[in-house]
This record gives structure tokens, C-alpha cells and sequence, in this order.
């Protein structure tokens, strides 16, 4: 009699696994990563608040990508199509030419920028934002 209540309650268990199983894949997509598209806008400033010609915005993600370079108002426009986040570094290009040398500073869309949504998504496409705001950069410190 053991032995049979073993059998039922394997038999059971089979059917609660299979049974979840359907219920977790019935339309539910099992792959992928979110992702939006970005219009960049970002004002790129000293300390005292002077815009910074010659910074040059680099992807995180994938490395090394260029996403542009301030302009002589400070101001770096990009548009980045299907990004699963805005994640770049500054980095001063030229040196000392245009006010400074300056630190590398990281930037995060949600952290550092303000989103603002221009078109909704739908499923993994989470749509179109534009990402704004002043980065102030802080000058390389002299060592002596």
C-alpha cells in the first residue's frame, strides 16, 4: 500500500510541474533585455557654472563608442536609438584650450539626468525619452 501512494504522489508532482511550466511560457516572452531610444541634450559646465567647449561624451557600453563632443556653448546633442540604458563618461579632449583640464566624470541617465518620455513603448521596447541636464565638470588637481 506504501508503495502505492509513492506512485500517486509522484504522479502528482508531474502534474503540478508540467502544469507550471505551461502557465509560466504561455505568452510571456523568455528572452531579452529592455531597451529605449534616447535623445540626449546635456549642458556641460566648469565649476563656476562657464560652459566647456571640447568634452567628449564615450558609450560605457559598448566601450569606446563616441557619442559626441561639446560644442562651443557647452552642449553635447546625440541621438542614441535602442539603448538598453545611458550610461557614458566625459573626458576633456583638448587640455588646457578651453579652460582647464579637466577630471573624467561618469554619467547615468537615471541618476544624473532628467528623463522625460516622448513616445510610450510597448513590451520590451520601453519608448522614447529625452535625457537632459548640466554636468559640471571639476578641474585636475595639480600635484606639487
Amino acid at each position: 500500500m506504501k508503495s502505492h501512494w509513492k506512485t500517486v504522489l509522484a504522479w502528482l508532482g508531474g502534474l503540478v510541474s508540467i502544469s507550471s511550466c505551461e502557465q509560466i511560457g504561455q505568452g510571456v516572452e523568455m528572452y531579452g533585455c529592455p531597451y529605449s531610444d534616447y535623445d540626449i541634450n546635456i549642458l556641460v559646465t566648469d565649476e563656476d557654472g562657464n560652459p566647456i567647449p571640447g568634452i567628449s561624451a564615450t558609450r560605457s557600453y559598448p566601450e569606446g563608442s563616441q557619442i559626441g563632443i561639446s560644442d562651443k556653448d557647452g552642449i553635447i546633442k546625440a541621438e542614441l536609438p535602442h539603448e538598453t540604458g545611458c550610461f557614458f563618461t566625459l573626458k576633456d579632449t583638448d587640455g588646457e584650450a578651453n579652460g582647464g583640464d579637466f577630471e573624467d566624470k561618469s554619467i547615468e541617465d537615471s541618476r544624473d539626468l532628467k528623463l522625460t518620455r516622448t513616445q510610450k513603448g510597448e513590451g520590451w521596447y520601453k519608448g522614447r525619452f529625452n535625457a537632459t541636464g548640466t554636468v559640471k565638470m571639476t578641474k585636475k588637481k595639480i600635484n606639487g
